[in-house]
């Protein structure tokens, strides 16, 4: 059993079964979805409505409320397990379930946490872990789970580690090792605010609030969402959005390509958020 707390009915404790021969699922099937890798592979597929998941190279997961559970692949380490479990297939089992994840990072500013959301690669890790050297808390990585509440959704603390690129580890690391982190908010935080990462070809970055209707469309792009073939699931879903959309601040965020005006960027950032207070 990988370890977690109860605070999402179990679903942060992982229980593997080690079988001769694990049971294999079809790719086919009109319920099935597909995911791809960046290079376009078959990465994994998986049915919501009957409840699995299978990941090339680590197994299958079968999940319902409050439990979770994976035939693990033969071969297959405690390490990379935790991983598959924590980063991949947990946003999309709880995307299953009804609940509202936001593939991104996340940190804890004064007003609450801000969610920096945006596409593999584009930088959010770089951000998240850029405003934690100036003393913030992180609060999420690749995955940013909601729990609706009022006058904002609160934040679900998972389990993460930082994941860095060889360039922006190197632009942060000193003799070769990362800075001691801070700890890691364990609390739930209100939502104070989304932004939305684009690398763009410009000098400097820019900020801007996008209106309704940009605000959803952009905060249902960087949207977890398993189950969509049925339509009283993808519904739920898009109002559930739409009310995200309206309810918290959602910045579109232009950053330079480069790590030169990476301060430049996290001063824009901060300022935007603040400004929504004053």
């Amino acid at each position: 059993m990988v370890g977690g707390s109860d605070a999402l009915g179990g679903l942060l404790d992982l229980h593997v079964r080690r079988l001769p021969d694990p049971p294999a699922c079809s790719p086919n099937g009109a319920a099935v979805e597909r995911w791809h890798d960046r290079e376009g592979r078959l990465a994994g597929y998986g049915d919501a409505e009957r409840g699995w998941l299978h990941l090339l190279g680590v197994g299958t997961f079968r999940f319902e409320p409050g439990r979770i559970e994976l035939s693990a692949d033969s071969g297959v380490g405690p390490n990379a397990i935790d991983d598959a479990h924590r980063r991949l297939a947990l946003p999309l089992v709880l995307a299953a379930l009804g609940h509202q994840v936001l593939h991104g990072s996340a940190v804890r500013m004064p007003m609450g946490a801000v969610a920096l959301c945006a596409s593999s690669g584009a930088g959010k890790s770089t951000l998240a872990y850029g405003f934690t050297r100036r003393g913030l808390d992180p609060v999420a990585d690749d995955a940013v789970a909601l729990e609706p509440s009022s006058p904002a959704p609160l934040v679900v603390p998972l389990p993460f580690a930082v994941r860095l690129r060889s360039q922006s580890r190197a632009h942060f690391s000193v003799h070769g090792e990362l800075a001691t982190q801070p700890d890691v908010a364990q609390e739930r935080l209100q939502l104070a605010a989304i932004c939305t990462l684009a690398r763009v070809d410009v000098a400097a970055p820019r900020v801007e609030r996008l209106p309704p209707a940009k605000a959803f469309r952009a905060v249902l792009t960087h949207a977890y969402s398993f189950g969509l073939a049925d339509a009283a699931r993808r519904r739920r879903m898009v109002d559930g959005y739409l009310k995200l959309a309206s309810s918290v601040p959602v910045f579109l965020v232009s950053v330079p390509d480069g790590l030169e005006t990476l301060d430049l960027t996290l001063d824009a950032i901060e300022r935007a958020v603040a400004s929504v207070r004053s």
